[in-house]
């Protein structure tokens, strides 16, 4: 995973908990900093294709966090590198 997938995949999973709906490309684009849509997407095809969520296709706010068995988040102070 590319720093800037793991920048969306943080984003997704703190907008899901904060509005309880997943962020709309455009939301995430602007999270980006970036103007194009089609950034975002790339972005999410690749966390998809990986296996890291699962997108709904023709409808909005439909991304899923999988939870695969990968370590999404590691906590040094408890031992993880």
């Amino acid at each position: 995973m590319t720093k800037r997938q793991r920048q969306v995949l943080d984003f997704v999973m703190a907008y899901q908990v904060e509005h309880s709906v997943s962020p709309t490309m455009r939301e995430i684009s602007d999270h980006l900093g970036v103007t194009a849509t089609s950034t975002a997407w790339e972005h999410l095809h690749a966390l998809q294709r990986d296996k890291y969520i699962l997108l709904g296709y023709y409808e909005p706010r439909s991304i899923v966090v999988l939870d695969t068995g990968k370590a999404l988040f590691v906590c040094s102070k408890c031992g993880g590198t």
